[in-house]
């Protein structure tokens, strides 16, 4: 009894602090497109950036029912953080829902999230270094790794710039060994 409460009350506190927090960017974002003379009243304004808002908080646009919500989050942890993960390294580019603002302001973010998170990244590696992998067909991209214990800076975003990276040049390199295959060569056996 005593244990539950804890843990009901922790989770209503987080709920209540991301709720808080996009609110708090959403709002930020609406003072900012004022400033830029962008009529907020707009429906279709409205909606670009309280989608910019909700994918900045892990909150991505996914068009499902309530059934059709329970099969895929049963099936893909956490669907719509995947999809707002998509949604900030593409700056909503693909999304025809989203605004030329918007659209700008998330490009800004992205920028600046490559920025931070490379920053990041060359300091391990001056600290410690060939603590960090920087070729994108390694699982350990974007991560730095001391002994055998890595160190995800990107929040999960790492992951699917190593997916578009094999995709596109149809290769992969080992995180252990640093061997680069070569994927759907065709051979028996192949990957």
């Amino acid at each position: 009894p005593i244990l539950g409460r804890v843990y009901k009350a922790s989770q209503s506190a987080f709920n209540g602090a991301a709720l808080r927090m996009r609110a708090d960017y959403a709002d930020y974002l609406i003072k900012k497109a004022e400033e830029f003379g962008v009529d907020t009243l707009n429906k279709e304004e409205a909606l670009g950036l309280g989608r910019l808002a909700n994918s900045m908080t892990g909150r991505g646009n996914v068009p499902l029912t309530e059934g059709q919500g329970r099969v895929v989050n049963a099936t893909i942890f956490s669907v719509r953080f995947f999809k707002s993960n998509i949604d900030t390294l593409t700056a909503h580019m693909f999304d025809s829902k989203v605004s030329r603002f918007a659209k700008r302001e998330a490009a800004i973010n992205l920028v600046k999230i490559v920025g931070t998170t490379a920053s990041l990244l060359y300091v391990a590696d001056q600290l410690w270094p060939g603590s960090v992998e920087w070729d994108p067909r390694s699982a350990d991209f974007g991560k730095i790794r001391i002994g055998d214990t890595r160190f995800d800076i990107t929040g999960g975003m790492a992951s699917i710039v190593v997916l578009a990276s094999r995709l596109v040049t149809m290769s992969s390199k080992s995180s252990t060994t640093g061997k680069v295959t070569k994927l759907n060569s065709g051979k028996f056996g192949a990957r």
